[in-house]
């Protein structure tokens, strides 16, 4: 077993491993670069898609319990509104006084600024 991480006992490298998807990219026919964060986009859209929570979603690719993690969840929402789905928005006023146009996942919620 030893001799086995021995001969194996390199650091894969962000760059190697977008390399490496780049490759199997090609292979398979793919028009598009191929690289981890279109993948992670990809799966996360995927979940908004198929009607997982927010919260699933959020903990699932692993952002904080924190109004930024929210944010950076909602965003595979809003991926996969621009595929078909209707955007809602907040709507709750700003300081401005104009409706907040931040989107929100139902048509009745707010976004996590006015919670």
């Amino acid at each position: 077993m030893e001799a086995y991480f021995a001969a194996h006992d390199r650091v894969c490298t962000p760059d190697t491993v977008n390399y490496r998807l780049q490759e199997i990219g090609a292979r398979a026919g793919f028009e598009k670069t191929v690289s981890g964060s279109n993948l992670r986009m990809t799966f996360g859209k995927m979940l908004a898609e198929k009607g997982f929570d927010a919260e699933i979603v959020r903990r699932v690719m692993g952002f904080r319990d924190t109004n930024q993690g929210k944010e950076m969840a909602q965003r595979y929402f809003v991926l996969s509104e621009e595929h078909g789905n209707p955007p809602y928005y907040c709507g709750e006023k700003t300081d401005s006084g104009d409706p907040c146009r931040r989107t929100v996942f139902f048509p009745d919620s707010v976004c996590y600024h006015h919670e």
